[in-house]
């Protein structure tokens, strides 16, 4: 979700299945982690979920996932 007081910031980025990738994503290339402000340069920088191991292009965290609620993963299948 977008934080109301800071344009730009978005806090508590979680991958599709719901676990959380990163405490924030900041407009001026950076993710923040814990306390670490990790800055990144290229387009070809990416997140790992912990938790089932999806990629996403970091450049791509604060525009996709922000906006999209976790997926639900079941199938249904048919004798």
């Amino acid at each position: 979700m977008s934080d109301e007081h800071t344009p730009g910031v978005y806090r508590d980025v979680r991958c599709r299945c719901g676990e959380q990738l990163v405490d924030a994503v900041v407009d001026d290339r950076e993710v923040v982690v814990g306390e670490d402000h990790i800055p990144f340069r290229r387009t070809t920088d990416y997140l790992v979920c912990p938790a089932c191991q999806s990629m996403y292009r970091v450049t791509d965290v604060g525009n996709e996932l922000v906006t999209n609620a976790p997926r639900s993963t079941s199938t249904s299948h048919e004798p």
